[in-house]
């Protein structure tokens, strides 16, 4: 793993077991902080014996791709992005009302807000499989394992849960990852391209 994260140019980024295995059997790994402060964790449950070390290694090497493309950097910009043209709408909106300041205008306020979230909530699930696609192509290219990535993709199926291809109002509204289809053809055009 060490030598992924210096493959992925991230050498210096500590990696930690999360026990998660108390509460949950899905497996899962995640890239956490900004800058000095950025760690990944995989949880204690990839290494219960369902995986291969291969596998495990390309769940590393994604995490370390989201370091390296500074991925958490970048969804906070775009949550910046967003966040605040929400708020002005929220004031016009409600000045209209009486503004803030008078509590019956506090529910109208929490609507709007909820429409703006389900409004841009398809944007931020794009933005959100664009980087995760970017850290699986960053995966394939530091283990040079697309078998073992495909093979990973399909035990999500079994082992998280995760719908090989939803539907399109699914991957809209609620998915932030590529479908399990999608990660699997781009691990299959990975070693088409390497031939």
């Amino acid at each position: 793993i060490r030598e992924l994260a210096r493959e992925e140019g991230v050498g210096g980024t500590p990696v930690r077991i999360e026990k998660m295995s108390d509460e949950t059997t899905a497996a899962n790994a995640m890239a956490t902080g900004i800058g000095p402060s950025a760690r990944v964790f995989l949880w204690d449950t990839l290494f219960d014996g369902r995986f291969t070390s291969r596998e495990i290694e390309v769940v590393a090497a994604h995490e370390f791709g989201h370091v390296a493309h500074r991925h958490i950097w970048k969804g906070l910009g775009w949550s910046l992005l967003l966040t605040a043209p929400g708020f002005f709408v929220v004031e016009r909106l409600t000045r209209r009302r009486g503004g803030l300041h008078r509590p019956e205008v506090v529910p109208y306020a929490l609507l709007v807000l909820g429409l703006i979230g389900l409004v841009i909530t398809p944007f931020g699930n794009a933005v959100s499989r664009r980087y995760e696609a970017e850290a699986d192509w960053s995966a394939l290219r530091a283990t040079h394992d697309p078998s073992a990535a495909e093979s990973l993709f399909r035990k999500f199926t079994r082992y998280d849960l995760a719908q090989p291809d939803p539907p399109g109002w699914s991957y809209v509204m609620l998915d932030n990852h590529p479908t399990i289809v999608q990660r699997i053809a781009m691990a299959r055009a990975w070693r088409a391209r390497r031939r």
